[in-house]
């Protein structure tokens, strides 16, 4: 179970939605990435917003599996395994595809419950939000896209930072109007048990910060690309891997490397470089690692 939770784990989707946009289908990563982005972004804004415990917050440590820094409902691995291998299994209709990416959504799902991370209804919550962003997106996508095509690269560009920012806006007002500092005492001694040196700030803004910040290097680099020349996985399969292996190494260089120099916590600052950081790294993706890639063709 430990495993399959890490199926829908942050890390899990940096290497996967990579790994679709270098290396398989540049358009089907890119609606991925930004579907999985809005999807995580809508999460936490609802758990800011229900503030529900966990299960493991009422047990003892030596019952505890797994620990979640965040409130339980709706579950994020549910949620998102639904907008991701949903939206897999919609692009490519092979039954054992379909059947795959239910197995998997229910396995994540099941996985949650079993470590003790979430309620029942976290994870059906989860699959139902999940279900309903994923219809919303199908819907909405292709106008979308339409629209903001029409417009000049610097508005392109601005639309990118504003949109950036209303990710994050929900999310800082909920937290606002639910009092940040305000916390049951019975879970706060019970997660004070389980790992003292490290209580989880369950009203921390660092999840709707890294997600907006991703959204804006990921849409920046997909624009500064997209004037020059979108991004089309070609080669050999032995180049691809090479690319993926070069690309994701840097990657994790920048979401790994930087977190131990930036300063953590709920402060302006380490937010601010949080944001940095996620940019960076989304920068990376959509255009700093294919513009090495075709370099590296040159050669």
């Amino acid at each position: 179970m430990q495993l399959i939770t890490q199926l829908g784990s942050e890390v899990f989707f940096l290497m996967f939605v990579s790994l679709l946009y270098w290396c398989v289908n540049a358009r089907l990563g890119i609606q991925v990435a930004l579907l999985l982005l809005l999807s995580t972004s809508i999460n936490s804004a609802l758990k800011l917003a229900f503030a529900t415990p966990r299960p493991y917050w009422f047990k003892s440590p030596a019952e505890v599996r797994a620990i979640e820094v965040s409130f339980g409902l709706p579950s994020a691995h549910a949620q998102n395994a639904v907008v991701v291998w949903g939206l897999i299994s919609q692009q490519r209709r092979h039954p054992l595809i379909k059947i795959g990416a239910l197995l998997l959504i229910f396995l994540i799902g099941l996985s949650r419950i079993y470590l003790d991370v979430h309620f029942v209804i976290d994870v059906l919550t989860g699959w139902l939000a999940g279900a309903v962003v994923l219809f919303l997106f199908n819907r909405w996508v292709q106008p979308m896209a339409q629209w903001f095509l029409c417009y000049p690269l610097a508005l392109q560009m601005a639309i990118a930072l504003l949109s950036s920012l209303a990710l994050l806006l929900p999310s800082i007002a909920i937290a606002e109007l639910r009092d940040m500092g305000q916390f049951p005492l019975p879970w706060l001694e019970t997660l004070q048990q389980i790992n003292p040196e490290a209580t989880p700030p369950p009203f921390s803004l660092e999840m709707p910060v890294s997600v907006a910040g991703t959204w804006l290097g990921l849409a920046v680099g997909l624009i500064w690309l997209a004037q020059r020349q979108p991004w089309q996985p070609t080669g050999t399969w032995q180049t691809r891997i090479i690319q993926y292996l070069i690309g994701i190494v840097v990657a994790v260089a920048l979401w790994a490397g930087l977190a131990a120099v930036f300063p953590s916590g709920r402060t302006p600052i380490a937010y601010g470089l949080r944001y940095g950081r996620y940019a960076l790294v989304g920068g990376w993706i959509g255009a700093g690692a294919p513009t090495v890639f075709r370099w590296m063709r040159r050669i």
